[in-house]
């Protein structure tokens, strides 16, 4: 028995004392991974596309009640003014228009008055271009046209 562990022992340093080879790791550099991001390219699309107008006439939101909607909906008049007489003079039309408050308003084709821009005097009825700030605060033009009353 004496001989096998003398055996065994002989075997043990013989095989631990070998030199083993090295086996060198390369690490070879990862390769590019593309990788395509298809959720976040839907978003960017949604996010910068134009803003767009709303037509209430298509809008139905089941928490406004049928007043409020008939009163967005409606256009409210805001222009009060009154066309009062039209003078012709040296071939140059003039209007004169009244406001509520009866202040009177002496005007001429290319005039600006009170925010608005005076187009067209004709014969008997002013072209007045009025622009309009809608809910949103989005800015569009309208013409309205005043004409002169028969008294």
């Amino acid at each position: 028995m004496r001989m096998y562990v003398i055996i065994i022992l002989f075997l043990l340093s013989i095989v631990g004392c070998q030199t083993q080879q090295k086996s060198e790791v390369v690490v070879k550099p990862r390769e590019q991974y593309k990788f395509q991001d298809v959720e976040l390219e839907e978003w960017k699309k949604i996010i910068f596309t134009p803003k767009e107008r709303y037509d209430f006439q298509s809008l139905k939101n089941p928490f406004l009640n049928p007043k409020t909607v008939a009163q967005l909906q409606k256009k409210e008049e805001f222009f009060n003014f009154e066309l009062k007489g039209i003078l012709i003079k040296n071939g140059k039309r003039y209007a004169l228009l009244q406001d509520p408050l009866k202040r009177g308003y002496f005007v001429t084709e290319g005039t600006k008055f009170a925010g608005h821009y005076v187009r067209r005097i004709g014969s008997d009825y002013v072209i007045i271009l009025a622009e309009e700030t809608d809910v949103f605060g989005g800015k569009t033009k309208r013409e309205i046209k005043l004409n002169l009353r028969k008294e």
